[in-house]
């Protein structure tokens, strides 16, 4: 669907004031095109290639989404991605026990966990240098599931923003 910002604008502002959304608006269209996805998806793996391929569609600046998922024994793994750069920076957060996608993931965690500057980020200091080496400026981290209980696994979704005005992101 091509729209344009004014239209977007238009529905953000009537979706922060809890109105209606009118049909056919670019943000129902969107909400509308995953829910469909989603219903027609026939495995797990399915709904998440949905997620990730929504969050880039629709997350503005978005240029790299990851899932996460932490499985029974405590292990993270990364099942569905974007990009190769995403599979190496949610390498960096398995291996160092830190990150943004880590700090959603598990419970009791916060709703979110984000950072505007991943340079400076001093939450977590070895994803934000290796995320910076990336060209990734900027990260959003959300739960996929509120309040998980064992059995259910515990995850996150990742969008990844590069910095303003640079090249896609890269291996350093």
């Amino acid at each position: 669907m091509v729209t344009n910002e004014a239209a977007w604008a238009a529905d953000r502002a009537a979706f922060r004031n809890e109105r209606d959304l009118p049909y056919g608006s670019p943000l129902s269209e969107q909400f509308t095109d995953l829910t469909r996805n989603l219903l027609d998806a026939t495995s797990v793996r399915g709904v998440l290639e949905q997620v990730v391929t929504a969050a880039l569609r629709v997350v503005p600046g978005v240029d790299l989404v990851s899932i996460t998922l932490r499985s029974r024994d405590g292990s993270f793994h990364t099942p569905v991605h974007t990009d190769p750069v995403a599979v190496a920076l949610d390498q960096v957060q398995y291996e160092t026990g830190e990150g943004p996608c880590l700090d959603a993931a598990l419970a009791p965690g916060p709703a979110q966990t984000r950072s505007d500057d991943l340079a400076v980020e001093s939450a977590w200091p070895h994803f934000g240098p290796a995320a910076a080496a990336y060209g990734v400026r900027a990260v959003l981290s959300v739960p996929l599931l509120p309040n998980p209980r064992p059995p259910a696994a515990f995850g996150s979704a990742q969008p990844l923003f590069a910095a303003p005005g640079s090249p896609p992101c890269r291996r350093p």
